[in-house]
């Protein structure tokens, strides 16, 4: 075995032996908490799902991680983010003349109650003035673009999406009428533009560009839609493709980009690789994320069945796991392998369609937290223990001649919660069970591995 290819399983082992030391006294004494000298508590995992529990090591030692702190964390984020957006229609009114100051915008509220105050904006959320009611039109508006959102209750945190409109005049000819509505993005380069063009011919044919017209899309229908968008300012024009010079006005659109809370906290089952996958932590955090979502699958069905494994010390980490989970010299594997992992048994229940399995590799820590907020367990990427990574064994790739080297000390886990005002991150870790984590360090070994994560969404 090489020692710094192979750290996480020597401390597997050291960790397993001290966890289960301290279990046997716990076990005799009848009692779910454990007391070392150092006054660590510790918090319950599971080897497996509660139909699938194995004997041996069922607590995992936490060294950060209080029981109490978390049932705060979780209560407190249940009520943080029980926030409705308001959703609302336009209609606009035009002027009478170009300049004059005579056009309007009717404004329908299509959610909340008749007690709330709602504020709309016409400049995407610059400023907002107060609506008399649920219903209203905002006059003495002139021609021009308008991107108006509304929230209610002076709270930021109900604000509608985005909705852009261009108000003509009377006399004033549009070659192509459009309006635009944004979908912020949730949770990393998942934002959306909804393009609607108002006077659509079907005899002819269009184009869409939300970059102010540097790239093109084919329109096809009365309504398209630009998807995988990141937070930020959108330029939308639409034109006619065989006479480019009749084209809409530019419209410029605020995508709005994603947010989290303060602390989130999910319950989830923790499941422990070892004794079966000394080198399995990655396939395991998935078993755990699939667990949440209501599918009785185990870590070694997963790991025989469904994980890409390559061949040891002659394949890519990025594309297969390196060897086999079961084997205490095997490396282990980053995001790519878990994803297809995940699209395989999916699949294979009949049920891909239904969820959306992402690699939000390259993503920031805040899009990991925006996740949690969202109900959404992330398979993350970081260290043993947060440890400092270190350069491992290389090997050469026979069919492509690639040198690889594996960071020693890789570590996969499911990030399960977080609080920022205590600097903490709750993770569900395969070698100790459900552990809080200082926020600091986790980030630093995250985005040292290169911001590695997968989660899965509803489709």
């Amino acid at each position: 075995m090489n020692f710094n290819a192979h750290k996480r399983i020597i401390s597997s082992a050291a960790a397993f032996v001290a966890v289960f030391a301290v279990l046997s006294a716990a076990e005799l004494c009848g009692t779910d908490e454990v007391r070392t000298d150092s006054a660590i508590k510790t918090v319950k995992a599971s080897a497996e799902p509660a139909s699938m529990a194995q004997s041996g090591a069922v607590y995992a030692l936490a060294k950060t991680a209080d029981t109490a702190d978390i049932s705060e964390t979780q209560s407190d984020s249940e009520e943080e983010f029980a926030v409705e957006k308001v959703r609302f229609s336009a209609e606009t009114i035009q002027c009478s003349e170009s300049g004059a100051e005579d056009g309007g915008i009717k404004i329908i509220i299509e959610n909340g109650l008749e007690t709330d105050e709602y504020y709309c904006s016409f400049n995407g959320g610059k400023t907002f003035r107060k609506m008399k009611n649920r219903t209203a039109v905002m006059e003495d508006l002139r021609e021009g673009c308008y991107s108006i959102c509304v929230m209610k209750n002076a709270d930021k945190s109900t604000m509608s999406e985005m909705h852009t409109v261009y108000l003509s005049c009377e006399d004033e000819i549009i070659p192509v009428e459009i309006s635009a509505d944004s979908v912020s993005e949730q949770i990393y380069a998942d934002g959306r533009i909804k393009v609607h063009i108002s006077g659509y011919d079907k005899e002819k044919s269009y184009e869409a560009s939300v970059d102010g017209g540097k790239t093109w899309k084919t329109v096809k229908g009365r309504t398209t839609y630009f998807n995988g968008l990141s937070g930020g300012e959108y330029s939308v024009i639409v034109r006619e493709t065989d006479d480019t010079s009749n084209d809409s006005p530019e419209l410029p659109i605020v995508l709005g980009g994603f947010t989290h809370g303060t602390k989130t906290y999910i319950k989830t089952d923790c499941i422990l690789q070892n004794p079966e996958l000394p080198t399995g932590c990655e396939i395991t955090s998935l078993t755990m994320l699939l667990n949440y979502m209501g599918y009785d699958v185990d870590k070694l069905t997963m790991a025989d069945n469904y994980l890409p494994k390559g061949e040891y010390r002659n394949s890519d980490f990025y594309e297969v796991f390196v060897g086999d989970p079961r084997s205490y010299s095997a490396y282990g594997c980053f995001s790519k392998p878990i994803v297809k992992a995940a699209e395989s048994y999916l699949e294979d229940k009949g049920d891909l369609d239904n969820w959306n399995v992402r690699n939000i590799t390259g993503c920031t820590v805040d899009s990991l937290y925006a996740a949690v907020d969202k109900g959404y367990p992330v398979v993350v990427w970081a260290s043993m223990e947060m440890k400092p990574i270190e350069n491992g064994r290389s090997w050469t790739i026979s069919e492509t001649g690639k040198t690889v080297t594996w960071p020693a000390n890789e570590h996969c886990l499911l990030l399960v919660g977080y609080n920022t005002k205590k600097k903490l991150v709750y993770m569900n870790d395969p070698l100790k069970g459900t552990v809080a984590y200082k926020m600091a360090d986790f980030e630093t070994r995250f985005e040292s591995l290169g911001n590695h994560a997968v989660v899965i969404v509803e489709s």
